[in-house]
């Protein structure tokens, strides 16, 4: 008798799960050929000196102890540290400081939002190209032509090796700071006037506000931002390749930069190791930052 029982109900919980798979098998489909595929076999290639012409043969961990011991790529690799500790603080700071500002109840901050968000949803190369013509040297680059007015002596700002990486730094501030300034407004309005009110009864001024109030219950916007940020910085590639293609004398190669070029010159299993070496990179500094800020997306 409880055989019979149990046999419709097990039945009915098969075809259940046989519909969700069902109706699953199509994202699956497609994410192990476009996701899963190409990962599992660039972690296969990296252990080959795999040539796009010429086959490949198995070399073990050489492309890996290449890399560690190559000056070279020890360059890109102190180039994109380089960029990511000017990219996130002031990326960072300038979004919180645009997300206040929008968080004020004014007339059309509607519009200003839109104008902040803008950017983000241009196209890169376009941007690159803008700010490329902006930044050129001499008296053709519209930023020169504002200096030279100013009475100021004109920069070569891309071609200056201690002035590039700080160029390719302002663009891409300027590119992504509407997008988190975007995820800190969201972290704004969902903390609750009462918390305000409570601390303006206990005579807390504005900074005792934004310090005790604002930034605790911002925590999970920060940690987000910075993970994002921080990812973002190490694959930085698109406004390198497009502004000044790596120079200039190799001051803003960065170590995506790299792995491009290695792809480019046929260097398929090295290409493959750079792009997994990035990956462990990626890894470690996210579990890093979760650890320190002490607890879990509340999102």
């Amino acid at each position: 008798m409880p055989s019979h029982t149990r046999s419709p109900k097990w039945g009915k919980q098969l075809k259940a799960q046989l519909s969700a798979w069902f109706f699953l098998a199509p994202a699956l489909i497609i994410l192990g050929l476009f996701l899963f595929y190409p990962a599992v076999m660039a972690f296969w290639m990296s252990f080959h000196d795999w040539k796009s012409l010429g086959g490949h043969t198995w070399i073990g961990l050489q492309n890996y102890t290449r890399l560690l011991t190559f000056p070279y790529f020890l360059d890109t690799v102190r180039n994109t540290l380089y960029f990511t500790i000017l990219n996130v603080p002031a990326t960072m700071i300038i979004s919180l400081v645009i997300a206040l500002l929008l968080d004020i109840e004014i007339r059309g901050r509607h519009w200003f939002r839109l104008c902040f968000y803008l950017p983000v949803v241009t196209s890169g190369v376009a941007v690159s190209l803008l700010w490329k013509w902006i930044l050129q040297g001499g008296e053709l680059g519209l930023l020169n032509s504002v200096v030279a007015s100013l009475a100021l002596p004109m920069q070569d700002w891309l071609g200056d090796p201690h002035l590039a990486m700080p160029a390719i730094v302002l663009v891409n501030v300027w590119k992504q700071m509407g997008y988190y300034a975007l995820i800190f407004l969201a972290g704004l309005q969902a903390i609750s006037p009462e918390f305000y009110e409570a601390g303006r009864v206990d005579g807390a001024n504005r900074w005792h506000l934004f310090r005790h109030i604002t930034l605790p219950l911002l925590r999970p916007a920060v940690l987000l931002n910075s993970i994002l940020l921080f990812i973002g910085s190490l694959e930085q590639f698109e406004q390198v390749f497009v502004m000044t293609g790596g120079g200039p004398a190799d001051s803003t190669r960065t170590v995506a930069f790299y792995l491009f070029q290695a792809w480019e010159r046929g260097e398929l299993g090295m290409a493959a190791a750079v792009g997994y070496v990035l990956f462990v990179a990626v890894v470690v500094i996210t579990l890093l930052q979760r650890r320190l800020f002490g607890q879990e997306l509340a999102y």
